[in-house]
């Protein structure tokens, strides 16, 4: 679809990923990862004056209540739940990056 992506095998990873690179538009995230979960790794995001801003679209098979992540300020931006239609996801991230600009 165009995108440039980079991946990480865990929260941990691509909260490294963050520290030494340039910053993305986008974060896609998986809610249930090993070391750093998902909500370990927004509350980094958020905390750091760098990445607070930075849009982060979660992706897990659990609802965010079940995990206590909020959508809006301090949590996510969007919530798609698995599974997840493909088509579905790239067209909202194209919306999420128009919305950077």
């Amino acid at each position: 679809s165009g995108f440039q992506v980079a991946e990480g095998c865990d929260g941990a990873h691509a909260l490294d990923y963050l520290s030494m690179n340039e910053k993305p538009d986008l974060v896609l995230l998986d809610m249930l990862m090993p070391r750093c979960n998902g909500r370990q790794t927004i509350d980094a995001i958020r905390q750091s004056a760098d990445f607070r801003e930075l849009k982060v679209i979660a992706i897990s098979g659990t609802a965010p209540a079940e995990l206590g992540v909020p959508i809006g300020p301090g949590g996510v931006d969007r919530w798609f739940q698995k599974p997840i239609n493909p088509e579905t996801l790239v067209r909202e991230i194209v919306v999420e990056m128009s919305s950077v600009a």
